[in-house]
């Protein structure tokens, strides 16, 4: 399976319906009646019976289907299993976006400190993505627009002398990252990234790998914070000081009216319209 050829569910659905019209009914019948929760086990043991009944190569077409029907019962196993890890991150996240607090980058990368708007809308519809290699697209789009955004600021800043353009790696970028998911508030953080794991480990490119470990890094330093009684969110475990940093407000840009203040307040209606979508599908 190559996570760089993702077809969509209604492609796969009209595939199978022209060359396995009774097999995919056999298939969809049997799914609608498979018991809450189903696990990661049992959902790749369906995938590999239904691939053995196909004689082309239409098996990711078949694992598409199959994994997007039983997503809903798929996740609600791992949101039992995982409910602590989801819920700590998730009040974590809440936390500090009550107290308006913001990420900040550390005085030697000032100028990588910036907005990324695109970014959090794409990480808040996590939840409504169905399939791995959709949740883990969803990943890497972030992962992308997060690049560009601070590459962009680099050429920008160093416009005048761009022989000393620095370059990016992953200490500049698991900061913003960070900041991504406390703004995003992704509801099922850790839940998602085993369901990733669960069915692209091992057949998703270097690439993709990668950027799933960027995301499991931010993960577990946002899972060292814990909340305090009047809730603050507390740092409990000594960090990276180059890989995570002060909190700071800025409730005053927020509901200014300047165009910034505009920008931030329309981000938040997108972050939450993404979460309502998730809701509605999970």
């Amino acid at each position: 399976m190559d996570d760089g050829e993702m077809c969509s569910y209604e492609e796969a659905l009209e595939f199978l319906l022209i060359n396995y019209p009774e097999l995919t009914i056999q298939i969809d019948y049997a799914l609608d009646h498979k018991s809450t929760p189903v696990s990661i086990h049992d959902a790749k043991l369906m995938v590999k019976e239904a691939k053995d009944l196909m004689l082309d190569d239409g098996l990711d077409v078949m694992e598409c289907f199959i994994i997007h029907r039983l997503h809903d019962k798929i996740m609600s196993g791992l949101y039992s299993i995982y409910n602590v890890e989801d819920a700590k991150v998730f009040e974590i996240c809440k936390a500090f976006n009550r107290r308006d607090l913001s990420l900040e980058l550390p005085r030697a990368c000032k100028h990588l400190d910036i907005p990324v708007p695109a970014s959090i809308v794409e990480l808040a519809s996590l939840d409504g993505r169905r399939t791995p290699q959709e949740k883990m697209q969803c990943l890497c789009s972030c992962y992308d627009l997060i690049y560009a955004e601070l590459k962009m600021a680099l050429i920008e800043t160093f416009e005048d002398d761009a022989h000393w353009i620095p370059c990016l790696n992953n200490v500049d970028v698991v900061p913003v990252i960070i900041k991504v998911i406390i703004a995003a508030k992704p509801k099922h953080l850790y839940s998602n990234l085993v369901f990733i794991q669960g069915f692209l480990l091992g057949h998703q490119s270097t690439t993709a790998e990668f950027i799933l470990q960027q995301f499991e890094l931010a993960y577990n330093h946002l899972k060292c914070y814990t909340l305090g009684k009047q809730g603050a969110a507390m740092v409990t475990n000594e960090l990276d000081q180059r890989q995570f940093h002060e909190m700071v407000t800025n409730t005053a840009e927020m509901n200014s009216n300047t165009v910034n203040g505009f920008k931030m307040r329309r981000i938040a209606e997108l972050i939450n319209q993404s979460h309502k979508q998730g809701d509605q599908i999970i």
